[in-house]
């Protein structure tokens, strides 16, 4: 009977998966608690980005010990460690220009405990140069009669003003920040009295003088354009787009060659209220005054909005306040809103498919024409976001964008104002980290 038992065998699996049992579970458990540490890692990772980049706006005169607090303040109101993660350290300190930020938090171990280790720590830690890199934002805005329905506009001048307090909010100081605004329908709108004069604006419709004549001899032919022409004096101050090709490109203006030049013209419909462009400044509160100000009017022409856009963010005449393309300190953001298909521009007032797609081959051509910047050796160039609100061609404008991230279609004019914080924060974080 002994040797019997001695032979049976039956019981050895049992016994063998006993004692396997507790290594698989190890196994097992060491790969559930490592994806756990990863993802509370990563979440800590995020929390301290986002606590080095406020840290990292605070004035230069701030005490340390102030900014270790109203930090400390933001990392708790942003990172919710959850159920068995406790932050363990939290420091912020500041050398010279940088910022750092560092965290660690303790994980509490699940199946791993089985094999005896009960947690372990995870850290993080995030860096940030104060005043890093300087910022030059435009916003080329759709100021269209379309734009007053749905509250719209309203909505507009609630996001273009939140967008300017998170540029403000990320400077230490006035310099690192400017802003201009083009505000656009068919045309645009320049103060008449501070450019009435302005040896680059066309004020013969583009024709350069009184009489045109084509051919020699008999078969010549002279129109008196007279009568088109712009009284200086009495012109509100609406500016049409270039001549083709220069409509759709920054091309330098040549005084006397009529073709590169800005052509004046008398503010079709209601754009004689359009606000004023804004060139380049760190005025913030002339900004928001101009944005409240903003009325919806005309038809839309998107081509116009862009190609100023880029006129206001290049170092060349007639607006001179951009820096070079060249200089290293300085990021440029172009940020185009419409809400509406092409409509109307110096070529024509669209009433068929044809006609909108020539206009929307044009505003491409000008989207072309600002994304080239950022493709020239030694160049930092423009990026460009935009925005289509609720109706638009949103292939146009996606394609108009820097990169698909860029491109937001907003089908609530609410969420305009969360979006422009978006695109502010990401200019912000850009800002101080590159």
């Amino acid at each position: 009977m002994f040797l019997r038992f001695a032979a049976n065998t039956r019981g050895n699996v049992a016994i063998t998966f006993a004692l396997s049992l507790l290594p698989i579970l190890g196994s097992v458990g060491a790969a559930i608690d490592y994806t756990r540490s990863t993802s509370v890692r990563a979440s800590l990772q995020i929390a301290t980005d986002r606590t080095v980049l406020l840290a990292a706006r605070e004035p230069k005169s701030a005490a340390l010990a102030d900014i270790q607090a109203r930090a400390k303040a933001q990392f708790d109101a942003n990172y919710h460690p959850g159920k068995g993660v406790k932050v363990a350290t939290f420091a912020v300190n500041r050398l010279g220009d940088e910022m750092t930020v560092e965290a660690s938090a303790i994980v509490d171990m699940s199946l791993t405990r089985l094999i005896g280790f009960t947690a372990t720590t995870v850290g993080a830690v995030s860096y940030a140069q104060r005043g890093a890199k300087k910022v030059e934002v435009v916003m080329a805005l759709d100021n269209t009669g379309s734009m007053a329905n749905n509250s719209k506009l309203t909505e507009l001048k609630r996001a273009a003003a939140s967008l300017l307090d998170v540029l403000e909010k990320s400077s230490s100081d006035t310099s690192q920040v400017k802003a201009g605004l083009v505000p656009f329908a068919t045309t645009v709108r320049l103060k008449p009295l501070d450019f009435r004069n302005a040896a680059w604006i066309d004020f013969t419709s583009g024709d350069g003088s009184d009489t045109v004549c084509q051919g020699s001899g008999k078969k010549k032919t002279c129109i008196d354009h007279s009568t088109n022409d712009i009284n200086k004096t009495t012109w509100l101050g609406c500016v049409q787009d270039r001549a083709d090709p220069s409509n759709t490109r920054d091309d330098p203006v040549v005084v006397g060659a009529y073709a590169t030049m800005h052509p004046a013209i008398a503010c079709r419909q209601s754009e004689d209220q359009l606000v004023f462009v804004q060139p380049l400044t760190t005025n913030f509160s002339s900004l928001r005054t101009a944005i409240n100000d903003m009325k919806a009017g005309g038809n839309t022409n998107v081509t116009i909005g862009v190609a100023w856009g880029q006129t206001l963010l290049s170092n060349q005449a007639p607006f001179t306040e951009g820096a070079l393309y060249t200089d290293p300190d300085v990021s440029k953001f172009l940020i185009v809103l419409t809400d509406g298909q092409n409509t109307q521009d110096r070529f024509g007032s669209c009433s068929t498919s044809t006609c909108v797609t020539q206009m929307n081959t044009r505003t491409k051509a000008a989207c072309d024409a600002v994304k080239a910047t950022a493709n020239q050796p030694g160049q930092s160039g423009i990026t460009v976001y935009t925005v289509r609100v609720i109706d638009g061609d949103a292939d146009l404008l996606r394609n108009c964008a820097s990169s698909p991230d860029k491109y937001f279609d907003v089908q609530n004019s609410s969420q305009l104002e969360k979006v422009f914080i978006d695109i502010g924060n990401k200019i912000s974080a850009l800002r101080l980290t590159q």
